[in-house]
Formats: C-alpha cells, structure tokens, sequence
C-alpha cells in the first residue's frame, strides 16, 4: 500500500472517531443535564418537608403537638421514599460520570484534531485513539433514548455517529440538496468510508 494511500486510510479513520467523540460529548453533557434536573427534581421536596418539621417541632402549642403524630410520620415516610428513589436511580453519580466523559470526549476530539493538522499521523497514534474512545464508551451508562434520538437527528448530515445513536455513517448533505436526484433515489447516500483493522505490531 502507497504511503498516499495509506494517508488517507488514516485521516478518513481520525475523522470518523473525531466524529464520534463530538457526538458522544453532546450526548454526555445533554444527559448530564437531565440527571442533574431530576436530582434537583427530588432534592427541592426533601428541603420543604425539613423546614415545615422542623418549624411545626419548635412549636410548643398543645394543638400543633396532637397534630404532630400524624404529621410525622407522614413526613417521615415521603422523605424515605425521595431518599430512596435518590439512592436507587443513582442521579447525582450519573449526572456526575456523563459530565467526566463528555470532558473526556471533548478531549479526545480536540486531540485527534491536533494530530490531523500537525500531520504526525501514524498506526501507533489510531491505536490508542481506538482504545481511549473503548475505553469512555466502556465506563458510560446508558444514554436516554429521547437524548439519542435528539442528537441523532441535529447531526445525522453533519456527524459520523456512534452506535449508541444508530452509528450511521455521515450522510452526504450534497444528496439531500439535490431535489432533482432525490427523485430518483428512496434514501440519501451515505459517505463511503473505510473500515479500519489495526496493524497489530509484535
């Protein structure tokens, strides 16, 4: 294989994964978001219940004090029941491990378009590219399917996605400009794009 060719081979590969990061940050950070507003979501009830406890125990009217043994114990089981719903859909971790990888992601893309302009590309370099994206996609929980089908559709003609978004390869805008070829064909062309093995070095 010519080194042109082999050039290519490279760029065509780097420009897929940094795609795919691009995308995978977005999905990250939108589904950062959405953890994060249903952990808020759960946490504004808890911090009402506390305050009117503990104004309705400061108060020391016989009334208030009869109404309080039916009042606590209602109080008491919604908070365990918000604490529990907290401590079983695991928000605060996940909000907090989608917003580290989308870090992580954002990252990786900026670094592979470092190397594409430097020109320092070599096997090596699309190795540990390929394990560095492995590796976050590995340690990332499950993105919402509202989310993925949101970025799906913002970036479809623009992106190279990753599987979590269907992992359709980037669709050639030029076709869906086109009235006169649509026509013609039922479905827009996509990209074609190489599929790389790596050259495993003993």
């Amino acid at each position: 294989m010519s080194s042109r060719n082999t050039e290519e081979r490279y760029n065509d590969i780097l420009e897929q994964y940094c795609d795919k990061s691009f995308v995978y940050s977005v999905l990250c950070n939108k589904s950062s978001s959405f953890f994060n507003r249903w952990k808020y979501a759960l946490q504004l009830p808890l911090i009402i219940t506390s305050t009117v406890l503990t104004y309705i125990n400061s108060n020391q009217d016989e009334n208030m004090m009869d109404a309080m043994k039916v009042v606590n114990p209602v109080f008491n089981l919604f908070t365990a029941i918000l604490l529990a719903l907290n401590n079983m859909l695991k928000l605060e971790s996940k909000a907090n491990d989608f917003k580290n990888n989308g870090i992580k992601f954002q990252k990786l893309s900026h670094l592979i378009e470092q190397k594409q302009l430097e020109g320092d590309i070599n096997n090596d370099f699309i190795n540990s590219v390929i394990t560095q994206y492995d590796n976050i996609t590995e340690n990332c929980y499950e993105v919402p399917r509202h989310i993925c089908k949101t970025v799906h559709n913002l970036y479809a003609t623009k992106k190279h996605l990753p599987v979590v978004c269907n992992g359709v390869q980037k669709i050639d805008t030029k076709i869906l400009n086109a009235p006169n070829v649509l026509k013609k064909q039922s479905s827009p062309r996509v990209l074609n794009t190489k599929q790389f093995q790596p050259e495993l070095q003993v």
